[in-house]
């Protein structure tokens, strides 16, 4: 790097340079051998002369002549201190990356299955149990799950972990469970019942059961079934799956270099497309599933069906598993006449279901709002028509029923590729964690895998590394599954991380939450949540001691829950602006008249909003 000193003569030479080259063009405009000509006329008495004029007639030469200490001058040469050094970061940086993708690409295994060591020194024996929704292919795997001296039974789904956790019980056969929220310990219990992401692989089994293995393509979550397939430890391994994932499952078990049958399930009831429109909520008869896509739309048409004195349950994603049950149960034994669910209802719900009504064929996707694929409406529909309760099922839909229709009945091109997690093994680099992921992210997939997506991860990190360089911990929370887009949650979770970083902990009592009287379903919905949180984070970092005073709150919480769902009075939506009721299905918050007037009248709507933003702080 040039010293201050050696900065302006190089500025001089440079403006003497742009001077001379100017006044060349400016004295000999043409012709043939102009450069040799103009060099010729700067060696004549002549063109020393006005070069020497020129010189002195730049004011900016002159301040550089002049000026040497002038504050502008060492501004410049700050910035250009600045960029040398920032080009020499981005060259040790681009270097960084270089080694560290050698060294990705040196630490992981040229093939995934080698991650599994225990599992390559077994031979293996899958039955991959294909067929659509409601064709039996879970019930013979679960059969023999009961049969086996241990066995592992793996899950989409808290609800299902459960489910299979209680019916081994009651058969006699003492089943553990263990979800990344809670863990329920049976007395000599030899099976356990998990969710996917749960799989130790280090422990052998006599017989696996992988449920809805399809979603080995999820972007989010496939990773958790491709290391299931490739490395649970277990002899005979029974994988219920849609039949596209049949050739992918195939290549991946032929790779591990383990033996497979297949046995193609079918449905037992047949499927049709009920006749005539439908008309909500005139419409609507017992047995009946309601089909939204989001929870706000799920709640808004449960209210219209109370209101209209018609009993329902409701299913929801975020609604906490041991609620979501009761209102399974409500409506198994027939206290509540129909069902309305979002797309939880198509995963592995066996429910006495007559008919599914798609009330929206469209939904989001964490980035656009979208229509229906077939993958999504042929899982949802087939949940009609329960083998044992119904000789026929049926679908329909307020809107655009020939889509649907179309959709039932398409055929679905097979899946080609396996989602691997984020290797742990990469945790040992040198350089920061964020780096490492964003690096891992962007190298090639190959034609049988490709990698989950992890940028919630990469940003979350590079929060976390603001305050600690500890990959570990980092990682540990990282691996805490939250909803990131609550401020609350988001909030908590950086005062926990924060705490490890200052190594002061958090005590259980500044984490639960109080639960009051009467408060709404959003509310208590949001302190379970919190409650899940404090789990993860006691389980990793605090007292085994306190995880049943955490378990018991959550039940607390939940049978508040299921108590305000109970009562079949869920309110109704109300304008936001005058409080005028709002039609279930209203896409907007105020109604028609407070839009006019908004529209009308937009200074005294921005006024009145900034009045209660002044109130607020």
């Amino acid at each position: 790097m040039l010293t201050f000193e050696q900065y302006v003569e190089r500025r001089i030479k440079n403006k003497k340079y742009k001077i001379r080259k100017e006044l060349g063009h400016q004295v000999i405009t043409g012709g043939k051998h102009r450069n040799a000509r103009r060099a010729a006329f700067f060696k004549s008495q002549e063109g020393k002369q006005q070069l020497e004029i020129a010189y002195r007639g730049n004011q900016e030469l002159q301040e550089l002549y002049h000026n040497r200490r002038s504050p502008m001058l060492k501004a410049e040469y700050e910035h250009y201190v600045h960029e040398v050094n920032m080009l020499k970061e981005r060259k040790n940086l681009e270097e960084k990356r270089r080694i560290l993708r050698e060294d990705i690409l040196k630490e992981i295994p040229e093939n995934p299955i080698d991650l599994y060591p225990r599992a390559r020194r077994m031979h293996r024996h899958f039955i991959l149990h294909a067929g659509p929704t409601n064709s039996g292919k879970t019930y013979e795997a679960l059969e023999e799950f009961k049969k086996a001296e241990n066995a592992i039974y793996l899950a989409p789904l808290r609800l299902l972990a459960f489910e299979v956790f209680e019916k081994s019980n009651q058969a006699g056969v003492p089943c553990n469970m263990v979800t990344g929220e809670e863990s329920i310990v049976m007395p000599g219990a030899t099976h356990q019942a998990s969710t996917v992401e749960m799989l130790s692989v280090l422990k052998d089994y006599d017989l696996a059961v992988i449920d809805e293995a399809q979603m080995i393509e999820d972007a989010d979550r496939g990773g958790g079934w491709t290391r299931a397939i490739l490395g649970v430890p277990a002899r005979r391994i029974h994988v219920c799956l849609a039949p596209y994932a049949t050739d992918l499952l195939v290549q991946l078990i032929t790779a591990c270099g383990d033996t497979y049958e297949i046995v193609e399930h079918h449905r037992a009831t047949p499927l049709e497309m009920e006749k005539g429109h439908f008309s909500f909520p005139k419409d609507v008869s017992d047995h009946d599933a309601l089909i939204l896509f989001s929870k706000k739309m799920v709640l808004a048409c449960a209210a219209e069906l109370q209101r209209e004195g018609i009993s329902c349950s409701v299913i929801y994603g975020s609604l906490p598993y041991d609620v979501r049950t009761r209102e399974v149960d409500r409506f198994l034994r027939g206290e509540n006449q129909v069902i309305v669910a979002t797309d939880a209802i198509g995963m592995g719900m066996n429910l006495p279901i007559r008919r599914v009504v798609f009330l929206e064929n469209e939904k989001y996707d964490g980035e656009n709002k979208r229509p229906l694929n077939a993958k999504e409406i042929q899982q949802i529909a087939g949940r009609a028509g329960r083998r044992g309760s119904f000789d026929i099922g049926y679908y329909t839909a307020q809107f655009d029923k020939k889509q649907i229709d179309e959709e039932v009945y398409a055929v679905i091109a097979p899946i080609h590729q396996a989602v691997l997690k984020f290797p742990e093994e990469l945790l040992g680099l040198n350089g920061l964690l964020s780096e490492t992921l964003s690096q891992w992210d962007k190298m090639a997939s190959d034609e049988l895998y490709t990698k989950a997506k992890i940028e919630r991860e990469i940003k979350l990190c590079k929060q976390l590394e603001k305050y600690t360089s500890d990959k570990e911990l980092i990682y540990q929370f990282l691996t805490i599954p939250f909803n990131e887009r609550s401020p609350e949650l988001y909030g908590i979770w950086m005062r926990l991380f924060q705490s490890e970083v200052e190594g002061i902990g958090t005590p259980l009592d500044e984490l639960l939450p109080d639960v009051y009287g009467k408060e709404p379903l959003a509310t208590l919905e949001l302190k379970h949540q919190i409650c899940d949180l404090a789990n993860f984070y006691m389980t990793r970092f605090g007292s085994d001691e306190d995880l049943p005073k955490i378990l018991e709150r959550k039940r607390e919480i939940s049978d508040r829950m299921a108590e305000i769902l109970g009562e079949q009075n869920l309110p109704m939506r109300h304008c936001e602006m005058c409080g005028k009721e709002l039609a279930w299905n209203n896409p907007y918050r105020i109604c028609n008249a407070c839009h006019d007037k908004k529209l009308a009248q937009p200074w005294l709507y921005r006024s009145s909003k900034r009045r209660e933003g002044r109130g607020r702080r």
